[in-house]
């Protein structure tokens, strides 16, 4: 997702890291609940109860200190935090044999980690080290038995590497992803650690014939995802399909392999011999091509009846032609899949228009490059701060929003390619409590000072002087209070930066080469026209709104126009500004207007641009101010049309 602001959020992703902490802590939390109500459940059939926490960094779990001796690191220390009061609110609803289970170990012991490397991720070569982790190596990887006793107090495991090394049990019954999800993960790996039949102290499996109908409400597996349900959803059905997926390519052993019945019940099964025939056959006809995939011969002479089977097949011939139709929309649906071809012209130069005088003299007007300086009150700043903050500051409680389903018990392939073979999405939503947030702390003027470059003093001056029901706001939401109050600055301080700036021009210059596109690659079907008053002859758009600008700037009023190279730049307190378009139109008196516009599809509404980018608009006002030429006009255009109200107004 792309915010209006700039900002990017992934699938699992969270915006700010003191937000990432709120979520993990919240993973964890229902970790443990799930974890104790499986595992009240199960004590009593003798069957212990694992949870499986997947993570990306050691140093998250644990760290080493100048002893080299193991402290629990962040997610140590939240499990244990959450741990106790879970249990500490739900011992009372225990029975006496479970409460009395559950109360015999340490908190210390009943968490364990395995990591392959130490704290600078090599392996560890101390002897005091190798000696610690062996034992926790020993249990996690290779005792199951002593892992699935009731008298081993390890019931959470943390690891960064049991995909890795092969690791599973059959008594994993949560597992929790404290990591952000990428596009390598393999949803099916992961939950694979705990799609197994569960054993108890015995080591009986708890198969189906020995629980009959409770098989499914023993042997089930819960996830906490760290994305949203419809992702993990997908991508875990996507997965499975793909799996299930078969070959396309006709080959002897494939189309060996397959047993057609007609419409009245009889069956055949090719077999070698007959699946050689077919190949020569349809190779000879066109039918496969050189890939070993289906061509679009065979699916044309379907179409228009003209497809023909050796005479082995006549009685099947309505089936051997839903074969080949599915083995070529599966193969074509693969081929779909990638870029679409460029075409490269190679070193792109311009072409007479940019030589004409008119271009020329607009050329001459605007490359010079410039420097600014910024003249900024901070006692102003403070008080439109103040000012900005009190009346625009709301800062909403952290909810959370759990989704919880359940896989059919029977695949489909037809329920995987709707995506529905999963049944039901329960959402649970509450409100989190000042004491629920944890006992993170935060360095509020530190954050703010980080984000907005002011002095800690003027920050100090702006927070003392808010109304107090703005400050309490704090307490309820100490990320989005910061992020709010951080932006609200940021804009009365861009806004002060604006009618503060001052541009100079200097003695340097650009050249004209920043006109030759090296390695220019076009496509013309796609995101390239052909162009008469450009100063190339082809000209690459970046959006719809720019390819229709383009396309309308072929008019007669038009002398000649450039799409500005990007190496054009001017210089803004938010970062390096390329504008669009230079434009030289027929003025009255054959006196030439020269244009510089923006192209967005809506220059009025501020919210509809990025922040920065109508910052950057307004700074460019600025510059093109000081080029001191009354012929020069800038602005932002949403289409040709605007341009043209603009000239003549």
């Amino acid at each position: 997702i792309e915010f209006l602001n700039g900002t990017k959020l992934l699938a699992g992703g969270v915006v700010g890291s003191v937000q990432e902490k709120h979520l993990r802590r919240i993973q964890i939390r229902e970790t443990i609940k799930s974890h104790i109500q499986k595992e009240k459940e199960l004590y009593a059939k003798g069957i212990k109860v694992l949870s499986l926490f997947f993570i990306d960094e050691v140093a998250k779990y644990r760290v080493y200190d100048g002893n080299s001796q193991t402290v629990k690191a962040e997610y140590g220390e939240v499990f244990e935090e959450e741990y106790q009061k879970i249990l500490k609110a739900e011992i009372g609803l225990f029975d006496s044999a479970y409460a009395k289970y559950v109360n015999s170990f340490r908190i210390d012991d009943i968490h364990k980690g395995y990591f392959s490397v130490d704290k600078k991720g090599k392996p560890k070569t101390k002897a005091s080290e190798i000696e610690k982790d062996s034992s926790a190596y020993d249990l996690i990887m290779k005792d199951k038995e002593k892992l699935l006793s009731l008298k081993e107090p390890t019931r959470f495991i943390f690891s960064h590497s049991a995909l890795k090394e092969g690791w599973d049990n059959p008594n994993v019954f949560q597992i929790c992803t404290l990591k952000h999800s990428n596009s390598t993960d393999s949803k099916r790996q992961e939950i694979g650690r705990g799609l197994r039949i569960c054993v108890d102290k015995h080591g009986i499996r708890q198969d189906e014939s020995l629980l009959d109908g409770a098989f499914f409400d023993v042997n089930s597996l819960t996830v906490i995802a760290s994305e949203s349900y419809d992702e993990f959803a997908s991508s875990l059905q996507k997965e499975i399909l793909d799996s299930l997926s078969r070959e396309t390519k006709i080959t002897l052993k494939v189309l060996s392999q397959i047993i057609l019945i007609n419409d009245d019940g009889m069956e055949l099964k090719i077999g070698d011999k007959l699946a050689k025939n077919i190949i020569e056959d349809w190779t000879q006809k066109g039918y496969i091509g050189e890939d070993g995939f289906i061509s679009d011969v065979a699916i044309k002479d379907i179409g228009n009846k003209s497809f023909e089977v050796i005479p082995q097949l006549k009685l099947w011939e309505k089936q051997v032609k839903e074969l080949v139709k599915k083995a070529n929309s599966v193969a074509v649906l693969g081929g779909m899949i990638g870029n679409g071809k460029n075409e490269t012209v190679g070193e792109l130069k311009p072409n007479d228009n940019f030589d004409k005088k008119e271009f020329q003299a607009l050329w001459s007007k605007i490359n010079a490059k410039a420097t600014y300086t910024i003249n900024v009150d901070s006692v102003i700043l403070k008080n439109e701060s103040v000012e900005a903050i009190n009346q625009q500051l709301e800062v909403s409680k952290v909810k959370v929003i759990i989704s919880s389903s359940s896989q059919k018990e029977h695949l489909a392939v037809e329920n995987l390619e709707k995506n529905n073979s999963i049944m039901g999405n329960e959402k649970k939503e509450y409100e989190l409590l000042n004491h629920e947030l944890g006992s993170t702390k935060y360095d509020l003027v530190g954050e703010i000072e980080k984000n907005t470059s002011l002095t800690r003093k003027t920050i100090v001056n702006i927070l003392a002087e808010i109304k107090e029901d703005k400050f309490n706001q704090f307490k309820t939401n100490p990320e989005e209070f910061i992020i709010k109050v951080t932006n609200i600055i940021n804009t009365q301080k861009a806004k002060l930066l604006v009618s503060g700036i001052k541009y100079f021009k200097t003695e340097d210059k650009y050249e004209t080469d920043i006109f030759t596109i090296p390695n220019f690659k076009y496509n013309l079907s796609k995101d390239t026209i052909e162009v008469k008053n450009h100063i190339y002859d082809y000209l690459k758009s970046d959006s719809q709104v720019e390819r229709k600008f383009a396309e309308e700037m072929d008019d007669s009023q038009i002398v000649v126009y450039a799409k500005l190279p990007n190496n054009f730049k001017i210089p803004t307190p938010m970062g390096n500004y390329n504008p669009d378009w230079a434009v030289v139109f027929n003025g009255d008196n054959k006196k030439d207007i020269y244009f510089i516009a923006e192209t967005k599809g809506n220059c009025i509404d501020e919210l509809q641009l990025k922040r920065s980018e109508a910052l950057k608009i307004e700074y460019a006002k600025k510059y093109f101010e000081c080029l001191n030429d009354e012929n020069i006009r800038y602005d932002c255009v949403k289409d040709y049309g605007e341009l043209m109200d603009k000239i003549l107004t």
